[in-house]
């Protein structure tokens, strides 16, 4: 319900308006693919969906939040630190490539999720912090205030999945606990996202670097 809302909300901001830019739109698809996900999540419990359906509502959701990001610090201008953010551009890629593979043969073989799905998903939510590590550190001073509720907001959301699938990937098996609030902790994400909507109507413009991206090591 909250990101139903919230999606409602952007509407109703023109997220999707003729003059807004790529990244703006991008925020919006992942606002409307993180709802995807939490819609297939409930009628997974409810109504005994398949769970492959849940975990392409996931993949995609990744996908869109790294589009979003990638958009925010893609370099204003050719410059030699392009092959910066194509590497960033390639490992996202190859991740979202490897999981639809991985998903693939575990549907062809009718298993629950494997080793190698979870090690995508694990592998999925580590890229994501180290995406919001450059966008953050490669932001200027006059920028970085528009940056911080977006980058707490998906780091909550993408270090809460690396604890989740870390814990899978050394014990073999997901928390039950962990897995059923899962969902209510990136609902929680959501008011800083909202805040960040609210604080300029321009504001995912101005989450970007000025000329240039540069590798930071976490």
């Amino acid at each position: 319900l909250i990101n139903l809302a919230f999606a409602g909300y952007l509407i109703q901001r023109g997220f999707l308006g003729a003059q807004r830019d790529a990244a703006t739109r991008a925020f919006f698809v992942a606002i409307a693919a993180t709802l995807g996900w939490a819609l297939a999540a409930l009628a997974e419990h409810g109504w005994a969906t398949p769970p492959a359906i849940t975990l392409a509502a996931d993949m995609i959701r990744y996908a869109a939040w790294f589009v979003f990001v990638l958009l925010s610090i893609r370099p204003q201008r050719e410059t030699a630190d392009q092959g910066t953010f194509r590497v960033l551009v390639g490992i996202a890629a190859a991740l979202l490539a490897w999981g639809v593979l991985a998903l693939g043969m575990q549907v062809l073989d009718g298993r629950p999720q494997g080793n190698a799905l979870i090690g995508n998903s694990l592998a999925l939510a580590v890229f994501g912090v180290v995406l919001l590590e450059q966008l953050f550190r490669n932001q200027g001073e006059a920028s970085r205030w528009n940056a911080k509720p977006v980058c707490l907001a998906l780091g909550f959301v993408f270090v809460f999945d690396v604890y989740v699938f870390t814990e899978s990937v050394l014990f073999g098996s997901f928390d039950d606990d962990a897995l059923a609030v899962r969902g209510a902790v990136h609902a929680l994400a959501t008011p800083l996202l909202l805040l960040a909507t609210r604080r300029d109507s321009r504001w995912v413009s101005k989450i970007q670097v000025s000329r240039t991206v540069a590798f930071y090591s976490a």
